[in-house]
């Protein structure tokens, strides 16, 4: 498992992202069709790394189920294979993820149509799976209760104003924990009271606000509690050498 530097912002987290991160072992021939296929992602598409693995995931498991059959002479074929290959992944997942098998062999079909290597048409044989309302609504915690947790926060530990900010920023802003791990010291700017946030899944650098009860948070983590270091992750670790969070969990 490969990782940046303490301040480092790219990473191999577990989780998800990390089991899709195994390589499914395919033939030489059609590792390199995956490969191309990861550089077309990249550089035609533009997708993000994170989307690029997941994709590739789906696509290599897809090629080692069927590599000893080769490409089918018949088309309806080839498509028999792609709808029950979708059906069979989207019933191992949750939630939105049971789209992911689908939204990857789309993509995958639109590459081998740009190749050349089969006719347009055949992502019709993706099925579209059935969503029920309110089905993808989260969970979520009502004002009292998020109230609560963020007074909870101030429970007399040694790392209390940390985590007070920590829980002040995901409640008041709207930020993700991957943010608020990669969050830096000169992303915050003071004078004009605004958090500058990196390119995530929209690829555009946004800048919030920052409300006055998370300003007076912060102000208060790093003046009293922040341990001295040349890491620059606004948020460090509890414990010696004092670095950035080793996961967004």
């Amino acid at each position: 498992m490969v990782k940046t530097n303490s301040c480092g912002r790219s990473d191999t987290r577990p989780g998800s992202a990390a089991r899709l991160a195994l390589r499914v072992e395919l033939p030489a021939e059609l590792s390199r069709w995956v490969d191309d296929f990861d550089h077309h992602l990249s550089h035609v598409v533009g997708l993000a790394p994170a989307s690029r693995r997941q994709y590739c995931f789906f696509v290599r498991r897809f090629l080692a189920e069927h590599a000893a059959a080769g490409m089918p002479e018949r088309r309806a074929l080839f498509a028999e294979w792609l709808t029950a290959f979708v059906r069979h992944e989207a019933a191992r997942l949750h939630g939105h993820s049971r789209n992911k098998p689908g939204t990857a062999m789309r993509a995958w079909l639109r590459y081998l149509v740009f190749r050349g290597v089969v006719d347009a048409g055949l992502d019709a044989a993706i099925p579209s799976l059935p969503r029920w309302k309110h089905a993808s609504l989260p969970v979520h915690l009502t004002v009292e209760e998020t109230e609560r947790v963020i007074v909870a926060a101030l429970d007399s530990s040694p790392h209390e104003l940390r985590n007070h900010a920590i829980v002040l920023i995901l409640a008041r802003m709207g930020l993700r924990a991957c943010e608020v791990r990669h969050l830096m010291l000169d992303d915050i700017d003071w004078a004009q009271a605004y958090i500058r946030i990196g390119p995530g899944k929209s690829h555009r650098e946004r800048r919030l606000p920052v409300p006055r009860d998370v300003g007076e948070a912060l102000c208060a983590y790093l003046q009293h509690e922040r341990p001295a270091s040349h890491c620059r992750a606004v948020f460090l670790s509890s414990t010696p050498p004092f670095g950035q969070f080793a996961t967004p969990r």
